[in-house]
């Protein structure tokens, strides 16, 4: 595995046990699930927008929506 794709599994694998600790505790807190990803999704297009640039944000979003697609099989979510 290239350094990159491992610094890239770690950083995965930080997100995935943070939005899990943070959906727990949205649950627990009677909180709605769907306005929490909404505001997640805006968090996250931001956070893209001030690393990498207003314009990444297109592309960012067509590669992984690709990404996600075919992984899926060509099944929606």
């Amino acid at each position: 595995m290239t350094d990159e794709k491992q610094m890239m599994a770690v950083e995965m694998q930080r997100v995935r046990d943070l939005l899990a600790e943070a959906v727990t505790e949205v649950e627990t807190d009677g909180g709605n699930i769907r306005y929490f990803n909404a505001a997640f999704m805006a968090a996250a297009m931001q956070l893209q927008c001030e690393v990498e640039g207003d314009d990444s944000l297109n592309n960012a979003i067509t590669r992984l929506g690709v990404r996600t697609l075919t992984s899926r099989g060509g099944r929606q979510c």
